[in-house]
């Protein structure tokens, strides 16, 4: 059996030297992370702009966006079930975006479902 030469490298350090190197890939992972969220600190005020545009337009664009991606239809059990779902999962991940960036325009689309989804049936 062929040992592995990493493996055996990584086993043969001192307990200084692999806290070293535990070290320095907790903070490049640290980095990582804080880059992620600041991106999406980022996006979330970029969203929240967006949503808060005096004409409307940013929320029509986006409610224009959610109903194409079926937030607000039932499944019919069929052949495009799948795209379908696929595409409401989508839409349920940017409506928690749109909570996270302005609450307030949240429950405002909620209510516009709610009363869209009452009337349908």
């Amino acid at each position: 059996m062929e040992t592995d030469s990493e493996l055996r490298g990584l086993c043969e350090l001192s307990e200084a030297e692999l806290s070293c190197l535990l070290t320095e890939d907790y903070g490049m992972e640290s980095a990582r992370a804080t880059d992620a969220e600041t991106r999406m600190l980022s996006y979330l005020h970029d969203l929240r702009e967006v949503l808060r545009i005096d004409t409307g337009a940013g929320v029509r664009v986006l409610r224009m966006w959610l109903d194409e991606a079926c937030v607000n239809r039932r499944l019919a059990r069929d052949e495009s079930m799948r795209e379908s779902v696929a595409l409401q999962e989508y839409a349920r991940d940017r409506m928690a975006d749109i909570a996270l960036a302005d609450p307030l325009c949240h429950v405002r689309l909620q209510l516009q479902f709610s009363q869209e989804w009452g009337g349908a049936e």
